[in-house]
């Protein structure tokens, strides 16, 4: 499944403004960067670079060339996708312009009340994007 990745944990310009405690302890990238320091943070900032130049009809381009399935797309398998506000636009771009793709989007960004709204409408506007949870072992049933 192709993906998209952004910085994480606790890097300058991370994305992950919603991790818990839990989810920073546990974090295997920060085990990768401990590994490999020089080369996570090229990494890093080519996926920023990336995720903040890209728009809904460039990917549907590059993904339309690919030989593989490109039916399925997941947002992050590193960082947040959700930063901030301005990430909602960004979706909203991608999701608009490719209509026939389901994107899988693992957010923490529920815990906050204003884009538990926000991730509420984005759902219901776009039947593509499957928003799930991201939870740990400390979130409460209350949660």
């Amino acid at each position: 499944m192709f993906a998209v990745d952004r910085p994480y944990g606790s890097n300058p310009g991370s994305s992950c403004k919603h991790a818990t405690r839990q989810c920073i302890q546990d974090c295997f990238n920060y085990k990768f960067t401990a590994m490999y320091p020089e080369a996570m943070a090229r990494a890093d900032e080519r996926n920023e670079r990336s995720w903040i130049t890209i728009s809904g009809e460039a990917l549907a381009r590059a993904l339309d060339r690919k030989r593989n399935q490109t039916d399925r797309f997941r947002f992050m398998t590193r960082g947040e996708t959700f930063k901030d506000m301005s990430d909602f636009e960004r979706v909203i771009d991608i999701a608009e312009a490719n209509p026939d793709r389901i994107f899988w989007i693992p957010t923490k960004a529920w815990r906050r009340p204003m884009f538990r709204h926000a991730l509420n409408e984005l759902r219901n506007m776009f039947p593509n994007l499957r928003i799930l949870a991201s939870t740990d072992t400390t979130t409460t049933e209350e949660e």
